[in-house]
């Protein structure tokens, strides 16, 4: 009579995010960070007056302002270079540049663009000056920016690795122009086989060229660069899953574990890899473990209240779906709320009241509608608004249990010729179940059509013994 649940193989949160190349200051070669007008190795002579005296020796500052591992420090560090003013326009530019890189580890996109603009102003404008600041305007989305930048990073040093394949991922992530990001990708592996290059190519030939042979020769690569590289692990078990090989995914989904033990997605997609096997408790058990490291998680609330769902835990999955909701709305998330109040708790209202919201936020969703349809049929509950629903079902999908659920509808209403439309297309959809050919039947009767009646209902009867009984459940009798 209706679809079991709107939530597939295809609600797996299969891309992990976006992977940058590195820091800033971990790819700078060390001239690019020491702060000297020569940009060599030892630091700027001393000015010819006496600095004010400060907590920290000139070196000492200096040492710290480079050191991007305390990244905290070199900010405070590099601040106090760039205010006493005393170093010459170069220096106060790398002074710029390394705060820059500090402000990056700190996740401060914005103040690191701006601590790059200023290394630039202050002509301090090597390959890395413009690869950190595409790097931070990346992360802040300005994709056009990100690429200019890069673009001229690449021409002042054609074999800066990590700028062209942070080109690629702007190509990728920002522009979608997948042939591009790929091309990057191959010419930054070119210049160096890296794990995360690898790892990169392999996503853009997944997600962008569609093509997992390809994804996976390069997540192999990656692996084998890098075993301890839980994205490439996770991709992988999504190839894997994508071709149901289900055994090779959880694998991998283990191993991105081990990487990673509070991978919330790696525990998300674990779960979606046992619950295709069958394995419903060894799911919810991974969801637990997704939700304890993200609580918000939405989607592992949404399948773990399906699984509860199957395992008639409906309770369960009212709590579930209720607390996914509570983050956002969500159709889903409504539809399986609406099942477990309807089936578990017998409550048609709620459920009604459920169904009608998943079928607002996706208006063309024909299980939803469908639904909503059948709970108010089955209920006998609001029926003057029941026939939308199952209109929308049926010009969304011509599927025949949602015939059927209109064909009651009509049935219940004594709109018997409507009936008999609706159940015959049923039929003709799925020949022989007992429900759509008593329907007819029971319609065909009405219509005083009495041979034609009874040979649907003999024909159902020897089908499914019990089919009489059902249509006396939901109020219709001959």
């Amino acid at each position: 009579m209706r679809s079991a649940f709107a939530l597939a193989a295809s609600a797996l949160a299969l891309t992990a995010p976006a992977a940058w190349a590195q820091n800033p200051a971990s790819t700078a070669s060390a001239a690019a960070t020491t702060p000297a007008q020569t940009a060599s190795a030892t630091a700027p002579a001393a000015p010819a007056t006496a600095a004010a005296p400060v907590s920290l020796t000139r070196a000492q500052l200096w040492a710290a302002c480079i050191n991007v591992s305390a990244a905290q420090q070199a900010l405070d560090t590099c601040s106090q270079i760039i205010q006493g003013n005393r170093e010459s326009d170069v220096n106060i530019g790398i002074a710029y540049f390394n705060r820059g890189n500090a402000n990056m580890s700190l996740h401060n996109g914005q103040q690191a663009a701006d601590d790059y603009t200023q290394a630039i102003a202050h002509n301090f404008q090597q390959a890395d000056v413009y690869y950190g600041r595409g790097t931070a305007r990346n992360a802040l989305g300005q994709f056009n920016d990100a690429l200019t930048d890069y673009n001229t990073a690449i021409a002042a040093n054609p074999n800066h690795a990590d700028a062209i394949n942070n080109r690629g991922s702007v190509y990728e992530f920002g522009l979608h122009d997948y042939a591009h990001a790929i091309a990057d990708y191959s010419a930054a592996i070119a210049l160096r086989d890296d794990a995360l290059f690898r790892y990169n190519r392999g996503h853009a030939y997944q997600y962008g060229a569609h093509d997992p042979a390809s994804a996976l020769v390069d997540y192999n690569r990656a692996i084998e660069l890098n075993p301890a590289l839980a994205d490439a692990h996770l991709e992988r078990g999504n190839v894997y899953f994508s071709e149901s090989n289900f055994d090779a995914a959880v694998t991998d989904y283990q191993a991105a574990l081990s990487a990673h033990p509070d991978y919330a997605l790696a525990f998300y997609n674990l779960g979606k890899a046992y619950e295709a096997q069958g394995h419903k408790q060894d799911a919810i058990s991974q969801w637990d473990e997704a939700l304890r490291v993200n609580p918000q998680y939405a989607e592992a609330l949404i399948s773990r209240g399906k699984a509860n769902y199957d395992l008639h835990r409906y309770e369960s999955a009212v709590s579930d779906f209720s607390a996914a909701i509570a983050i956002g709305p969500d159709a889903i998330a409504f539809n399986g709320r609406g099942l477990a109040l309807q089936n578990g708790r017998n409550d048609p209202d709620h459920a009604i009241a459920d169904f009608d919201q998943a079928a607002d936020l996706a208006p063309t969703n024909a299980e939803f509608n469908n639904n909503a349809c059948w709970a108010r049929v089955v209920s006998g509950h609001q029926l003057d608004s029941a026939r939308v629903h199952c209109d929308a079902a049926i010009n969304a999908s011509d599927n025949a249990a949602y015939f059927m659920s209109r064909g009651l509808l009509s049935l219940k209403q004594h709109r018997d010729l409507d009936a008999w439309n609706d159940y015959d297309s049923a039929v003709r959809r799925a020949e022989t179940n007992a429900t759509y050919l008593y329907g007819r039947g029971v319609a065909a009767l009405r219509l005083g059509r009495t041979v034609d009646g009874q040979a649907d209902l003999a024909a159902a009867i020897a089908r499914d013994a019990n089919v009489a009984a059902t249509y006396q459940g939901y109020g219709v009798t001959r």
